[in-house]
């Protein structure tokens, strides 16, 4: 194998941060709307843009997850409003927040 192919966006699970085991974050979340932004609140890359240009953005630009004593990667927080989840798919979207946890609704 001479190529390796990468993905930028994975969940980080807020009850179990230091767990190895990451659940994939679809492109689809970012391609319906999603958009990322850093601990500061602010975005920072296209996120419809080439994965290794949206992961080296997340290097770049974000600060790493640190939680009860874990230093984990950097990460950035992915925002999906109401059409975006509604094209994203609202049942695919309710496992990643009702089933694992991994989204939370901000008012």
């Amino acid at each position: 194998m001479d190529k390796v192919q990468l993905h930028p966006t994975g969940f980080i699970d807020p009850s179990d941060p230091s767990n190895p085991t990451k659940y994939l974050a679809p492109e689809a979340l970012r391609g319906s709307g999603g958009i990322l932004v850093n601990s500061d609140g602010k975005r920072f890359i296209n996120e419809l843009d080439l994965r290794s240009v949206v992961s080296a953005g997340i290097q770049e630009c974000c600060s790493r997850y640190k939680a009860d004593g874990y230093d984990g990667p950097p990460f950035a927080w992915c925002i999906l409003g109401p059409e975006g989840q509604a094209l994203f798919g609202k049942a695919v979207l309710s496992f990643y927040k009702d089933e694992l946890g991994l989204f939370e609704e901000c008012p």
